[in-house]
């Protein structure tokens, strides 16, 4: 995993602009070089309209990541995780002021119980109960751009 500084909106330009590719002390930790990631940074300064800019970002996610394998992600005052089901937590161990993934590793532990009805479910095919899944920017975004 790495770790880039970033903005509330995304900017490409301070981790994949070729200008800092050779400097030191900045998040180009990759010294990438791409002149249509350059080009497209250019643009996405000029351009205000979020839809375009959302087209533009993917457009440089896909150059760079068809080069560098990365999933990029963007961490807000919130955490998404993914695992399976087999262990006790604390109901707000993850939280702005106390803790982050890495929490995991000291607050989380295996609950037996779980684990077992988690090895039952995968060997017989069928799935656990699913918690409440709460999905909110891209359906308001999407819904506000039609």
């Amino acid at each position: 995993m790495q770790a880039w500084g970033g903005l509330v909106f995304p900017n490409p330009e301070t981790s994949l602009n070729s200008k800092l590719a050779d400097e030191p002390y900045n998040n180009n930790i990759t010294g990438f070089k791409n002149e249509r990631v350059d080009e497209l940074c250019d643009l996405y300064d000029k351009t205000f309209e979020q839809a375009k800019r959302i087209r533009i970002i993917q457009e440089i996610d896909s150059i760079y990541s068809d080069i560098h394998p990365v999933a990029w992600g963007i961490a807000r005052n919130y955490e998404r995780l993914l695992f399976w089901n087999k262990f006790g937590y604390p109901e707000y161990m993850v939280s702005r002021y106390g803790g982050d993934y890495r929490s995991i590793f000291s607050y989380w532990w295996l609950d037996p119980e779980k684990e077992k009805a988690l090895k039952e479910a995968k060997a017989n095919g069928t799935s656990l109960p699913q918690g409440e899944l709460n999905v909110t920017f891209w359906p308001d975004y999407l819904k506000s751009n039609k």
